[in-house]
């Protein structure tokens, strides 16, 4: 695990998680607005590393933990993360509710499918990744945006996804299928928590309403009626965060200037 830093010290504290198969560099842009504010911290996450192995949720939690502890980092503004990385974020709301004051769930899937759907999942991006990780970097992005799944996610604009494939295209190179698993499964076998009604108020869904991760909303929603959900129309999978991050900011301005 590894945590690139961007701002100043002094300031409040941001901590950002990327998605499945991504690193700090997926993010550079929102972190780089941030910065001028907060003292902004982006994991890449094992997995995600030359020679690791992604862990899973739970375990990734508390080694992150583990390395803010030893920066004395007991606090933060904000925990954002997106896609498989909202587990992460919920692991910390569950088991360390006060380490920060708002939780930031972009993307968040949270399916519970039966095991043969997950096996599916994992057969079909792993096959991707291993058929197409050794090829050009335009031969990558056009097999990943014509995948029938990754389709459902980015809609028509995957074309411009150009600084999160290329980070993609980066991993791709040496991630391994434990990894690839344990990704899947944070996404469709991750339980999610209850939440009291003050954590509720201190939780924010960010979703592109035309993205399959919005699927799960209803469902999330049920679960937490006093959270914070932000609904972008026309959007599909992280748009707004890789695409217009200055628009992005200023959701965030918004949440955490407001309380």
């Amino acid at each position: 695990m590894h945590l690139t830093k961007y701002g100043d010290p002094q300031n409040e504290t941001i901590l950002m998680i990327p998605g499945p198969i991504a690193t700090y560099k997926s993010l550079e842009g929102l972190s780089k607005l941030l910065a001028n504010n907060y003292y902004v911290l982006v994991v890449t996450l094992d997995g995600c590393l030359k020679g690791t192995t992604y862990p899973g949720a739970k375990p990734a939690c508390q080694d992150l933990l583990y390395q803010l502890k030893i920066r004395k980092i007991y606090h933060v503004r904000m925990v954002l993360g997106v896609s498989t990385g909202c587990a992460i974020v919920m692991e910390i709301a569950k088991n360390h509710p006060d380490f920060s004051d708002f939780y930031f769930y972009e993307s968040a899937s949270f399916y519970h499918v039966v095991p043969f759907l997950r096996h599916m999942l994992e057969t079909r991006l792993w096959t991707l990744v291993s058929e197409v990780k050794t090829s050009s970097y335009p031969v990558f992005k056009k097999a990943l945006i014509h995948n029938e799944i990754i389709q459902k996610l980015l809609g028509p604009y995957g074309d411009r996804y150009d600084v999160l494939i290329a980070d993609m295209y980066e991993v791709a190179q040496f991630v391994n299928k434990e990894t690839i698993s344990h990704f899947i499964a944070d996404i469709v076998d991750y339980p999610v928590m209850k939440m009291d009604k003050d954590m509720m108020h201190r939780s924010v869904f960010f979703y592109g309403c035309s993205s399959l991760a919005y699927y799960v909303k209803d469902s999330l929603f049920d679960h937490y009626p006093f959270a914070n959900f932000i609904e972008i129309k026309n959007s599909y999978y992280c748009m707004m965060l890789t695409l217009d991050p200055k628009r992005y900011k200023g959701y965030i301005d918004h949440i955490l200037n407001k309380y």
